[in-house]
This record gives C-alpha cells, structure tokens and sequence, in this order.
C-alpha cells in the first residue's frame, strides 16, 4: 500500500476478502487487511488494520476471466508510535512543551473503491492477477488517500 501521509511512504500487509454472490452480476463484499511499516515523520498512522463492507459487480461474460468493481465503506484501526526524545537508558521521554499529538490509536471512517481482474486456474482455484484500490481514511488531524495492489489466489464455490 502507497500512503499520501506526510511525505509518503509505502507498507506491506494482508488482504483477505468473501464475497457472496447475490445474482450473475451483483454480490456483498467482506475485505478485511492490515498494513504496516515505520513511516517518516511523527504524525503518520503508520499501522493500519481496515474492515471493509460493501457492493461487489463482476462481469462474467469471459469464460476464463472475471473483471470485478467494488465500493467498501466501513473503518481502519490505526496505529502510530509515541512523539518523544529517545533518551539512552531512560527509554522514550515526552517532549516538553510540545502540544499533544492526539491518540496514538484512533478508528477512522474508511472507504474504498477499485477493483481488479480474476483468472481461472481450474474450477474451484482462480488467481487474483491484481486488485488495485484507491482507500480514504479520515484520522483525526491526518486524513489518508491510499493505493493498495494486491494480489494472490481465490478459492471459488458454486458456479
């Protein structure tokens, strides 16, 4: 994942989502992921554990591959280190006469759209060839626009 806060940095993580299909076209979407990585500067939300909910439209028109779009509402769990002077052998000490920086936790509001391209493999094994999601999180004090690329393998059941 490609973050826009502060100077911009870039995460690793998981992705995992189940989509049940309500008709040919049209399913509901659970995405659940969790990114993290040391990001430069202070305010950043550097950690990031996202639950996502929301429509699902596949196009199944091509036998072998599976076009998809999605839009996600839900929250992000965030993450960042604590603002101090690092003192040896003291550990991390506040600095002094620095206005708070808020919660070093915080749920935020998150949405999500983007979509990606499904491949089949065999009948119940497909591969995500990529997913790309824009994601928008709104931290207090450090709102997020995200890039997230994903990929990996997609267990299918039914038809």
């Amino acid at each position: 994942m490609r973050s826009s806060s502060g100077s911009g940095y870039n995460s690793h993580g998981w992705e995992a989502s189940l989509t049940g299909s309500l008709n040919r076209f049209f399913g509901l979407e659970l995405d659940l992921s969790d990114h993290y990585n040391t990001a430069p500067g202070l305010l950043n939300y550097t950690n990031g554990f996202s639950f996502l909910f929301g429509p699902h439209f596949a196009y199944r028109g091509i036998p072998r591959a599976n076009p998809y779009i999605h839009f996600l509402i839900g929250g992000t769990r965030g993450s960042r280190p604590p603002v101090g002077i690092l003192v040896p052998g003291s550990g991390l000490r506040p600095v002094t006469g620095c206005p708070s920086l808020g919660p070093l936790n915080e749920t935020a509001f998150s949405t999500g759209f983007g979509g990606g391209v499904d491949v089949k493999a065999n009948r119940f094994l497909w591969v995500r060839v990529v997913q790309a999601d824009y994601l928008r999180e709104y931290f207090t004090g450090d709102a997020q626009n995200n890039l997230r690329l994903s990929f990996g393998v997609v267990l299918r059941f039914g038809r």
